[in-house]
């Protein structure tokens, strides 16, 4: 009985993260969303897919590719972070708090004890081998924004990235 109840609250939990977080900033609202579907995740019934520039990236992340001239460079140093997010430096706010933060463990515990063994389901249905493919592909990723940026300043290309 109380793991039927603990399984009600934490998915009632789950379904209403996202709409408590559309009032406050996207961004709130899209790592809410990320939590709730997390259990599907990890049952394969939703899938984790690279998204497909890292995966080209993955490939060969120091290649000279689009790095002919300086719009070129700049260009894919922008797709990338619309991919990545901010890169360091980059006029982006500082995100979070610390009741965010607080927020944000305590919904993905509570989230991520709906499914018992969940380390060993992870890894059965494939989740986790799906989620190693993608922090590869973002490491790719970081790696290359950084090279083509130290390929733009070392060509002395002018204008923010």
């Amino acid at each position: 009985m109380p793991i039927r109840r603990s399984m009600t609250i934490a998915l009632l939990f789950a379904a209403t993260l996202p709409t408590a977080a559309l009032a406050q900033d996207n961004s709130t609202a899209t790592e809410a969303g990320r939590i709730a579907v997390r259990p599907a995740q990890d049952i394969g019934v939703v899938k984790t897919k690279v998204p497909p520039l890292l995966a080209q990236v993955a490939e060969d992340p120091y290649s000279m590719n689009g790095a002919g001239n300086c719009p070129a460079i700049a260009n894919s140093v922008r797709a990338l972070s619309n991919v990545l997010g901010p890169d360091f430096g980059d006029d982006a706010p500082v995100q979070g708090n610390k009741k965010g933060a607080i927020a944000k463990a305590g919904g993905t515990a509570l989230v991520d004890s709906i499914i018992p063994f969940r380390g060993l389901v992870r890894e059965v249905t494939g989740a986790a081998s799906a989620e190693r493919r993608v922090q590869l592909a973002t490491f790719a990723g970081v790696a290359r924004r950084g090279f083509l940026r130290g390929i733009y300043r070392t060509r002395g290309c002018r204008g923010a990235l």
